[in-house]
């Protein structure tokens, strides 16, 4: 099965907040511990260490319900002395308030979903013994699994009009070893012939991840579609399998992909993906970039249905190219790049209403939401401050994204998208800033040889003494992607 995605950030967190207690906690021996709290010793020592890292809790996957009032997230936390981690799923207020914990199950639970309605929640999980879809209330009960799909699956949502879904799930198309040679049952062996058969440490299974479409009604889910039947490649693209690379049209009726549509060496040495419609209705498939050469993924369409956004890396074979934000109108088949007169990525693209997009970019050194018009093509900044937004949604009057920075892990905002004003509404590792004290952060800028301006962070020790000297630590990031 492939590698599934999850957004944790290794990051630990510092914003002090005053408190009159502290927690504290024994571990049971060899018993795994997920609470997060410290031991007094920790408390005592007030340092943040390796082994303190392992106990902020990451917060990933975010799914906001359609009526813009709550906000789901995957929770996951580590137990250092049995090296096992917990994944569940909590509830919390757009407004803030109470953090309500819906599962507490031993395995993870991910690719959270509300239905479109909202009376239910959707995920996945492999409490069965393969990775199925669940369903349960808004407030945790009545789960139930409504899927039994032979070798379970890596992804899915549900149709704008609640009558089907799509789901990702592996096809094997090539045979192994032991296939190719039967009479050798007991052999350890691989038989490669070309790219791409190991990504980063993710070696080849010689299956391929497909997009299946299933009807989907009164809790009853049809046998699904294979809509790439035979096709020897990746949707979405390996090796990262995102889900935001499939999207729904609102009325149901299309469901764009990616998928880099190429063999083998030829894939691995290009980067040029493509967007896909596909129509339930007729089983017609599409190409909408085709002779665009570069990377061209995550389809957004509008809410209308009349246009579909995606975004688009220009120069073949460029993994770092600028993200460009391409609209094409369905009627008149009329492309356009309406990032072209901005100088920034455009990353996690939404589409709330006809002339309104949301988004993230980097600037300067943080990730900042922003918003977009695609007819002025405006790009303005919502949000400002040393930090980094990794997604947004739009809730009616508000905005909500998940922001981490150097001090501080990932953390679901409230952001006032007319005065940028953040209101912070989950406080997962409270617990432990509470007992330590991170370094300060300053932003410098220094003049390079060629007379440029080159931004670094100065990260100065816990308890800071200007008079004293300290080891410094030189750290140079490679890239240019990040």
């Amino acid at each position: 099965m492939k590698r599934f995605t999850f957004y944790l950030s290794l990051v630990a967190a510092a914003t002090l907040w005053s408190c009159s207690t502290k927690e504290t906690t024994t571990p049971v021996e060899n018993q795994p511990v997920f609470d997060g709290k410290l031991t007094e010793a920790e408390i005592q020592k007030g340092i943040l260490t390796e082994e303190m890292l392992w106990k902020f809790g990451r917060i990933g996957e975010v799914a906001l319900s359609s009526d813009g009032k709550t906000v789901i997230f995957g929770l996951t936390r580590y137990d250092l002395a049995t090296n096992k981690s917990k994944t569940d799923i909590y509830l919390v207020s757009t407004d803030g308030g109470e953090v309500k914990q819906l599962t507490n199950t031993p395995g993870p639970e991910f690719n959270l979903k509300f239905k479109p309605n909202s009376n239910k929640i959707g995920f996945l999980s492999s409490e069965s013994g393969s990775s199925q879809i669940w369903e349960m209330d808004p407030d945790g009960q009545n789960k139930i699994k409504v899927s039994e799909i032979s070798g379970g699956i890596n992804s899915f949502d549900y149709a704008p009009d609640g009558t089907k879904i799509w789901y990702c799930q592996d096809v094997k198309l090539e045979k192994d070893a032991h296939e190719l040679y039967p009479d050798l049952p007991l052999s350890n062996v691989r038989i490669d012939t070309a790219l791409m058969y190991r990504h980063w440490n993710d070696w080849s299974d010689y299956s391929f991840s497909h997009i299946f479409i299933a009807g989907f009604e009164n809790n009853i889910l049809q046998a699904g579609k294979d809509i790439m039947e035979g096709e020897m490649w990746d949707a979405p693209l390996a090796p990262g399998f995102d889900g935001s690379e499939i999207a729904w049209s609102p009325d149901s009726k299309m469901l764009a992909y990616t998928s880099k549509k190429l063999l083998r060496t030829a894939s691995a040495t290009s980067t040029n993906s493509d967007i896909y419609v596909y129509e339930p209705e007729t089983g017609k498939t599409t190409n909408l970039t085709s002779g665009m050469n570069g990377y061209d993924k995550n389809p957004v369409f509008s809410p209308d249905g009349k246009k579909i956004a995606w975004q688009s890396l220009e120069k073949p074979g460029y993994e770092s190219d600028k993200h460009r934000l391409f609209v094409m109108d369905f009627e008149s088949g009329l492309k356009s790049d309406i990032s072209l007169q901005w100088d920034q990525n455009a990353d996690n693209v939404s589409w709330f209403s006809d002339s309104l997009m949301y988004l993230i970019s980097g600037i300067k050194g943080t990730t900042q939401i922003f918003r977009a018009n695609p007819y002025t093509k405006q790009f303005t900044q919502i949000t400002s401050g040393m930090h980094d937004y990794t997604g947004v949604f739009k809730a009616d009057d508000k905005l909500i994204g998940v922001r981490m920075s150097m001090s501080m892990a990932s953390e679901i905002f409230a952001v006032n998208e007319n005065t940028g004003e953040q209101n912070q509404l989950t406080f997962v590792n409270k617990a432990i800033y509470e007992n330590i004290k991170m370094g300060k952060v300053e932003e410098r800028w220094v003049k390079t040889t060629d007379g440029k301006q080159m931004l670094v962070w100065v990260i100065f020790p816990p308890h800071f003494d200007a008079t004293k000297k300290y080891p410094a630590l030189l750290y140079c990031q490679g890239g240019p992607q990040s």
